[in-house]
């Protein structure tokens, strides 16, 4: 038995500026044809570090920026009058280095190819092997590029390290996405974003929301003020502790509507003017819009599952709208990993892996009696309570089924 999600999450937009985080970094994009711009993402209104402008002739037909949520990077796309252009923007770090720095990967140029500039004091570096800093040329503002050529936004050059007795540079490193806990809430509709924001549903939303989350190396302090769009946090937060399963959806929508903007890009003020009578954030204020998105997911991931001590809570606080739903990897405090489906709004499989000896107990919803337990898909298991403890051995594999209400 496996319990499997193929869905890909590729949120994208046809819009010129449209508003990005950069996976593995803590940097927003604003993405126009032309232009790039880079705001530092942590500061309470975001503060804009450069700009990178593209020398291409315009105007630019069938734009796309595409926010790769698999693969953690930033794809964009379109057709100048002098030809096709697309490159990648992916967040780079040196190996034991916190900060992180921006690679721009040319993969399709109009045959004279591309010139990029980059504001003071930021400059960017060209080659075409990653694993070698001592390709790239330092200190140059303007940059043409062809295919497979790749720029360096303002990379710190490093020392040397040794060896086998030999002087070597640090090689770059990518950033590479790490094992994640997925969740499909059974929609596949197209995932222009400026539609699905249109549309307003949630079932498109938050599998993207958890994985970008995840993608995001903010590691603040939880969200103690409710200036701003950090009211309608709380909001939810306050729903998903009190189990309100009726005005769940109702109060998470208000969040998004004003406190996302782009694809997925948190704001403390409302930017859209949706008339909710917020208090100001102003721009010294010690709050970064960071907040919106982690927290804000910690609160989506509780009405899936929840764990106190030995037990686990499958399916807590789940609204009716969300009736049926896969959420794979889930990490259990320790416990374990756990795979689960569900449909009808009821609990149908679930795999445990164990990572530890001892026992738990799992907590369904109150209509659930029985289950099954088994090890292996060749053992016929056993019928049990479904409020009995289940013994576990680390590194093995429960399965759970036959749910009878």
């Amino acid at each position: 038995m496996h319990i499997k999600i193929a869905e890909r999450l590729h949120p994208y937009s046809h819009t010129p500026g449209v508003k990005l985080l950069l996976p593995g970094s803590l940097w927003q994009l604003e993405i126009f044809p032309a232009l790039i711009r880079i705001y530092d993402a942590t500061q309470a209104i975001p503060k804009v570090l450069t700009e990178i402008e593209l020398s291409i002739d315009g105007p630019i037909n069938d734009f796309t920026a595409m926010l790769d949520l698999e693969h953690a990077h930033i794809c964009v796309y379109g057709h100048g009058s002098a030809g096709f252009m697309r490159y990648r923007l992916q967040a780079m770090a040196f190996p034991g280095i916190k900060a992180h720095s921006l690679a721009i990967h040319i993969e399709k140029t109009p045959p004279l190819g591309l010139t990029w500039s980059v504001g003071e004091p930021y400059s960017m570096q060209k080659g075409q092997n990653l694993e070698d800093s001592s390709y790239f040329e330092l200190g140059a503002v303007a940059q043409k590029t062809r295919p497979k050529d790749v720029l360096l936004l303002d990379m710190p050059f490093p020392q040397p390290i040794n060896i086998n007795g030999e002087a070597k540079l640090q090689p770059l490193e990518p950033y590479s996405p790490p094992a994640a806990e997925r969740l499909s809430l059974g929609n596949h509709k197209s995932q222009d974003w400026d539609m699905v924001c249109r549309r307003r549903d949630l079932t498109e939303v938050l599998p993207a929301w958890l994985r970008l989350n995840q993608l995001i190396p903010y590691e603040g302090s939880l969200a103690k003020s409710k200036k701003g769009t950090l009211a309608l946090l709380s909001q939810c937060e306050k729903s998903v502790q009190e189990k309100d399963k009726i005005q769940l959806v109702k109060v998470f929508l208000n969040l998004l509507t004003a406190g996302f903007h782009g694809i997925l890009v948190p704001s403390l003020n409302d930017e859209r003017y949706q008339g909710f009578n917020l208090e100001k954030v102003l721009p010294g204020d010690a709050l970064t819009p960071l907040l919106l998105l982690r927290d804000g997911a910690r609160s989506l991931r509780g009405l899936f599952i929840e764990t106190a001590g030995d037990t686990l809570r499958i399916l807590p606080a789940l609204p009716p709208e969300f009736h049926c739903g896969r959420f794979v990897d889930v990490e259990c405090a320790g416990l374990g990993q756990l795979d689960m489906e569900w449909s009808k709004k009821n609990i149908r499989r679930m795999i445990f892996r164990a990572a530890l000896d001892g026992s738990i107990f799992f907590a369904f919803q109150n209509h659930v009696k029985t289950m099954r337990v088994r090890q292996g898909t060749k053992d016929r298991g056993r019928i049990q309570p479904a409020e009995a403890s289940v013994q576990i051995e680390k590194g093995k594999e429960y399965f759970l089924d036959d749910f009878e209400m």
